[in-house]
């Protein structure tokens, strides 16, 4: 019997020590590699980095800041492609997009969507890896927030805009500090939309912080980021012949504690 007992004890013993070293060679740490920032008229792009690969992060590293200093300020979607491309298997590349439309002299709306990756076609992309938990809230320092709400493709009105539909299972977005703030919970979507109003003094602005978890699609990978975290500002400016081309800023996230999170 006790020979019995020691055989099923070493047993557990080697098949602990197989799990632990299943699941170390299956974990890795995602780098950020830096944000790449595009902005045609009034639609802004920002794709994330990261990699699983140390030996690839001072390499990806030095792509991104060459793209982010392209004189023009951006690239053509072939340039990008083809470099992500060449990483596919070793990166994340999630990408939020942003546009700005103005309604009146004071009145703008912000439609934004996140999405794990883009093909060359400019289509949403299956990823390796996919965000998790993402929480965004928004602000205003000058103006108020009239409106906020998660859009979902299939809810459009006869004009094509998005439309508010309550969903009793899902926390909808609600306003925040007196209508300057707005806080969305993104649980079964991927974009949102942002009603706000400006002031005559300054140029509108609304500032945007994103948190997120980041797990790979394959149950057997076990690599993952935790508290992810990222800032932006889009202000209302104009190009000489007075077409709305907003500027995008990015801008670090501070979180409790006074702790910087994310990168």
């Amino acid at each position: 019997m006790k020979i019995v007992l020691g055989i099923i004890l070493v047993t557990l013993v080697i098949a602990g020590l197989g799990m632990y070293l299943f699941f170390m060679l299956n974990s890795h740490d995602l780098v950020f590699c830096g944000d790449i920032t595009q902005v045609s008229g009034n639609t802004m792009f920002v794709t994330r980095v990261y990699t699983s690969d140390l030996n690839a992060n001072e390499t990806l590293s030095e792509i991104v800041a060459t793209m982010n200093d392209k004189e023009d300020g951006n690239m053509t979607a072939e340039e990008m492609t083809e470099i992500l491309a060449t990483y596919q298997n070793i990166i994340y590349a999630p990408v939020v997009m942003l546009e700005l439309q103005q309604k009146d002299a004071n009145t703008f709306v912000l439609t934004g969507s996140v999405y794990n990756g883009l093909d060359e076609d400019g289509e949403p992309a299956e990823a390796d890896y996919s965000y998790k938990n993402l929480i965004l809230t928004a602000g205003i320092p000058r103006g108020e927030i009239l409106a906020a709400q998660n859009i979902y493709s299939e809810d459009v009105d006869s004009e094509g805009e998005p439309e508010f539909k309550e969903r009793l299972r899902v926390v909808d977005p609600i306003l925040i500090e007196d209508n300057m703030g707005a806080a969305f919970s993104f649980n079964d979507c991927d974009s949102f939309r942002l009603v706000f109003r400006g002031v005559d003094e300054v140029p509108a602005s609304v500032t945007i912080a994103m948190t997120y978890d980041v797990s790979a699609t394959n149950p057997l990978n076990f690599t993952s980021l935790s508290d992810g975290a990222m800032g932006l500002t889009v202000t209302a400016a104009y190009d000489d012949a007075g077409s709305l081309t907003p500027e995008l800023t990015m801008s670090r996230v501070y979180l409790a504690g006074d702790t910087v999170k994310g990168e």
